[in-house]
């Protein structure tokens, strides 16, 4: 009967032994599991950081490219500006008459320099 009782435990011991050696086995499983995990996540937030850079430097850019494009606007109106003085001026010019076109002045030619060469002016 104790050979029998002690066979039973033996039995049990080693029944114990094999489910600790299978726990042991899927928590080492389990470890190596979250090690690989976590190697994942370190890699992923290294990912993140270098986005996170490009895209600071992606904005940067942007700000810098988006305060060109206004100062070439300014640029773009004072050229705007400049051109409808400089079209205006031409319109001015162009309409102008020539300086020996006399008519509608009262000027006919030698007769009123002789007209009004009889005047005496006061002298300064």
């Amino acid at each position: 009967m104790l050979s029998s009782q002690l066979k039973e435990k033996v039995e049990d011991y080693e029944k114990l032994e094999v489910e600790v050696d299978q726990k042991l086995k899927e928590q080492e499983q389990k470890l190596e599991e979250v090690n690989s995990t976590k190697i994942q996540l370190e890699d992923a937030n290294r990912i993140e950081e270098v986005v996170k850079i490009w895209q600071n430097a992606k904005e940067e850019n942007c700000e810098r490219l988006e305060e060109d494009i206004s100062s070439l606007r300014n640029e773009v109106d004072k050229l705007n500006k400049n051109l409808k003085i400089s079209s205006l001026l031409e319109d001015i010019l162009s309409s102008q008459r020539s300086l020996y076109d006399k008519t509608c002045l009262g000027y006919v030619g030698e007769t009123s320099y002789k007209k009004y060469a009889s005047l005496k002016l006061p002298k300064i």
